[in-house]
């Protein structure tokens, strides 16, 4: 064999046999470089890390969620980990309050009152005057009736009237003259309810009392910018049907207060009779 092909065989087997031994070498090499590196992190005993809580302080979840949470919190376990979600509060929409007791007192006054006012419109009654009698402590309105059913004699219609006046005070006969002019004034009131509206009706007693008038007592009748003041002169007692005492005349100024006799009976009626002092 030439010398020539001698020398290729012999690198032939060189390389054959080196390269082998080169990986071989490298991986044990790199192995060992690895394990030493990644050692103390493929250690199977458990790491401990200490924590020093000396200066720490026990404290209550439910207290400390209140103290550091505006919203509410909930907490969630899982195998490796707690989480702690917050959740949103739900908007509140506001309910509509019921009206307080106040309110809903000043809405049945207003629509008492515009009942009262239809029908006092209905039957042409008007407030007109106001009658003081301090020995009775009496002070009401004076109500004024149109005078149609006083003209056309239709005395059922004007009793209604009458009664309609009389639940919000004293009532003037239609065919009474203004105070302080030459004539009476004829003023009616209730001494006892006749009826469950009347007894409803802040004025429904208000002349209970008049029977206790004695002569000289003092009455004032004011509206329209007078005052004017009367002094009783006479009271008794007339039949219900005794209609008499309600005769106009034009000699003197003169006031005429009326009521039922005695009090809860329709049985009679108490008149006092006054004339105007001033």
């Amino acid at each position: 064999m030439k010398h020539r092909h001698k020398q290729a065989l012999a690198v032939l087997v060189a390389f054959v046999l080196v390269v082998p031994v080169y990986f071989i070498w490298a991986g044990t090499i790199s192995d060992a470089i690895g394990a030493y590196i990644l050692a103390p992190f493929l250690d199977d005993e458990e790491v401990h890390v200490e924590i020093d809580l000396s200066d720490a302080e026990m404290v209550d979840i439910d207290e400390w969620k209140k103290d550091n949470f505006e919203d509410e919190v909930i907490m969630h376990s899982a195998p490796e980990i707690s989480k702690a979600v917050i959740l949103k509060k739900q908007e509140v929409v506001p309910t509509q309050k019921e009206p307080d007791q106040d309110a809903k007192t000043n809405i049945i006054d207003v629509i008492m009152q515009n009942q009262t006012e239809k029908e006092l419109d209905q039957w042409g009654i008007t407030n007109w005057l106001s009658i003081s009698i301090p020995s009775i402590s009496v002070r009401a309105p004076i109500m004024y009736p149109e005078i149609k059913y006083w003209n056309a004699k239709e005395w059922d219609l004007l009793e209604e009237q009458m009664q309609v006046g009389l639940l919000h005070g004293a009532t003037a006969y239609p065919h009474s003259m203004k105070p302080g002019s030459m004539g009476t004034l004829f003023v009616a009131g209730h001494s006892s309810p006749p009826h469950e509206r009347a007894k409803e009706s802040a004025y429904g007693h208000m002349f209970k009392n008049l029977s206790n008038v004695d002569r000289g007592d003092k009455i004032t009748i004011a509206g329209k910018g007078t005052i004017v003041t009367y002094e009783v002169i006479r009271t008794h007692i007339v039949s219900a049907k005794d209609t008499s005492i309600l005769s106009q005349q034009n000699d003197k100024s003169m006031l005429k207060l009326i009521t039922c006799h005695p009090v809860g009976s329709t049985k009679d009626r108490f008149v006092v009779t006054a004339v105007k002092v001033n």
